[in-house]
């Protein structure tokens, strides 16, 4: 039986691969880490146990390494697998929860002791080391479910509105007070390098299709003296990494403000006039990303909205 626990998890682990490009089920895919060890945890040390006749500390030491040593194993076996990679924060899940499956069969067996204050120590640290596994899932969890609208509306006064957004090139950036406006705003700073900006996942489990919408449009406020010039790339599901398989647009950022809009039908068919080649799956879009090329300088804009209309 704990041969077969250990071979089923092991294949379960190499084999599961949830879609990519989704940060809410990549964060759930990891919890399942948690989960997976914490049932392997509470199931095996009980068995190790009793094949040891009752000595508990060894049962508890041998478990635990051979757990682990199956953790790092599957992070290894994963790096010859096609887009999979090893990860340090899963085998701290994996550790995690090996902890929290002991401490199931620890505050179970205080209980029927009748230990009521170990039970309930082992309780509090089982919540705690939860909680910890838990974190990185619910602000993901709480933007698809808050946020204002379908498809995702990029504005920044609501709860967990800097999830899914990820800076590149060196960016930084902040959700703080328009200098123009009452509403929030994402400060974006873009730093000396070749594509420095941020990056917003678009796809969702509660995505909506931006067939619906006529077109896509961006408000920028900007603070500077003269007119920059920026780039904005969208990627639908199928992109294949040139540049030819995507939307690819500047957009002429003046002093004040700036309300940009451009037509979906442009996006579908790449900003191509003739509409020939592929058309973008605008019902599939997987990121937007706005960026400068080429910068000297640092420079900060205010990105006041992204939304469709």
């Amino acid at each position: 039986m704990l041969s077969g626990l250990i071979i089923g998890s092991f294949v379960l682990l190499v084999s599961v691969a949830l879609p990519e490009g989704n940060s809410t089920l990549a964060a759930v895919q990891n919890f399942g880490h948690f989960i997976l060890f914490a049932f392997l945890g509470w199931t095996t040390l009980p068995i190790t146990n009793r094949i040891l006749r009752e000595n508990l500390p060894l049962a508890v030491c041998l478990t635990g390494v051979g757990l682990m040593l199956l953790g790092v194993g599957v992070e290894l076996f994963q790096t010859g697998l096609a887009n999979r990679s090893a990860s340090v924060s899963d085998f701290v899940l994996d550790v995690a929860g090996i902890v929290a499956g002991f401490l199931a069969y620890a505050l179970l067996r205080f209980l029927r002791q009748g230990r009521i204050y170990s039970g309930v120590a082992c309780g509090g640290m089982l919540i705690f080391i939860a909680a910890f596994a838990l974190k990185p899932l619910v602000p993901l969890i709480g933007f698809d479910l808050l946020r204002p609208g379908l498809p995702i509306v990029r504005s920044f006064d609501y709860p967990f509105a800097n999830q899914k957004i990820e800076s590149v090139g060196g960016a930084t950036f902040e959700i703080s007070r328009g200098l123009s406006t009452q509403c929030c705003v994402l400060r974006v700073t873009f730093s000396p390098a070749r594509f420095s900006g941020v990056i917003f996942e678009e796809n969702g489990f509660r995505a909506g299709k931006w067939s619906e919408f006529m077109s896509l449009n961006i408000k920028f406020f900007s603070s500077l003296p003269n007119t920059r010039q920026i780039s904005l790339r969208i990627d639908d599901r199928l992109h294949n990494n040139l540049y030819s398989d995507r939307y690819n647009g500047v957009l002429s950022i003046s002093p004040g403000l700036n309300e940009l809009s451009i037509p979906l039908q442009h996006i579908a068919s790449m900003g191509r006039a003739d509409h020939s080649g592929r058309r973008m799956d605008i019902d599939d879009i997987t990121r937007v990303q706005i960026f400068a090329s080429e910068v000297e300088n640092p420079f900060t804009l205010d990105l006041l909205s992204v939304e469709l209309r």
